[in-house]
């Protein structure tokens, strides 16, 4: 009955003992792991250099609204101006697009002015805000993939757009962005044939995805 006495009151000690040295050593590396993590963040804030601190003009382009789009021509790109001081970004977008078997085309021009969240770096996301100008000429109407020759639908119109985004900028000066801006028209001038007697849309939207873009200067 000793020995059996002695014996529980040994493994009762040596499993305490073992618990504290695994309890210590757990405690160690979470210890270990926060300080390199601090560590690194500390690092890559010293070794990120803003590529938008001397340079402040960037050219941006969409190379898949060209490569997948199968019925005539169609460009996205624009530029953009990253002024000293401030971490605004103001960019200017362009949409053209013209269907070849009938000149059919549209034209939009976007002036934007984006407010990062981030107020030390001109990355990740931000607010937009801006104004469009859209011109565009449709003589097509579109059933079941058959297109039907229709009057002519043409329009100059100004609008106000405002939206979210989000940027990658890398210390090279490469960066990607994504954003969603709607929109309304506030002026319209209606070019279309007097047999076109339908309104003209006067709400936008615009999605943006695979723009990249270079800081050259």
């Amino acid at each position: 009955m000793k020995i059996l006495l002695t014996s529980l009151l040994s493994l009762v000690f040596i499993s305490d003992f073992t618990f504290s040295e695994e309890s210590e050593e757990i405690s160690t590396d979470s210890l270990a792991v926060i300080i390199r993590n601090a560590n690194n963040r500390v690092l890559d804030e010293v070794l990120y250099e803003d590529p938008t601190a001397n340079n402040t003009m960037g050219v941006m382009f969409n190379p898949l609204a060209t490569i997948l789009y199968d019925k005539g021509l169609r460009l996205i790109g624009g530029f953009s101006y990253f002024p000293k001081d401030t971490k605004n970004e103001l960019s200017l977008n362009l949409m053209y697009k013209n269907e070849s078997d009938d000149n059919d085309y549209t034209f939009n021009l976007d002036v934007l002015n984006r407010f990062y969240f981030d107020r030390k770096y001109r990355k990740g996301f931000h607010l937009l805000s801006g104004l469009r100008l859209a011109s565009y000429s449709d003589t097509d109407f579109n059933i079941f993939d058959s297109n039907f020759e229709m009057p002519v639908r043409s329009a100059d119109m100004l609008g106000v757009s405002f939206g979210v985004g989000y940027r990658i900028l890398n210390r090279n000066g490469w960066y990607w962005g994504t954003s969603c801006y709607v929109g309304r028209y506030f002026y319209v001038n209606d070019k279309s044939d007097e047999q076109y007697n339908a309104d003209i849309e006067d709400n936008f939207m615009w999605i943006e995805f695979m723009k990249f873009g270079y800081i050259f200067k």
